[in-house]
């Protein structure tokens, strides 16, 4: 007669294995680079590490667009939306931080801004 414990013994036992393999870089990476279709001599950030500015001296910062967070380009106009606001608002009412003070936050005032790249 089995105990009934037995029959779940091989689940803890492969989520310890699997655990095991994942907490261990120097195993795994080699089985991700074979089978899971990995590039094994990537190097994202090393080749243009050491590069400066490129063809920039006509770029200038435009004052208007503060805390931006989201752009949009339309090609065909030439044209550029982009949502912003003011940062100093943002400790009040910001969702993505968890930031819901709702009472304070009726003075946060977001805008749209709307820029026209061939100028």
């Amino acid at each position: 007669m089995s105990s009934s414990w037995t029959k779940f013994l091989p689940l803890p036992v492969l989520v310890a294995a699997l655990g095991a393999l994942y907490s261990n870089p120097s195993v795994i990476v080699p089985v991700l680079d074979k089978y899971a279709g990995r590039v094994a001599d990537f190097q994202p950030a090393a080749a243009h590490l050491h590069h400066g500015p490129l063809n920039n001296d006509k770029c200038w910062i435009n004052p208007v667009g503060q805390a931006c967070e989201d752009v949009r380009i339309h090609e065909p106009s030439g044209e550029v939306f982009l949502a912003c606001g003011y940062p100093e608002t943002r400790n009040l009412f910001y969702p993505p931080l968890n930031r819901h003070d709702t009472v304070n936050a009726q003075s946060y005032r977001e805008y749209f801004l709307k820029y026209d790249i061939k100028v």
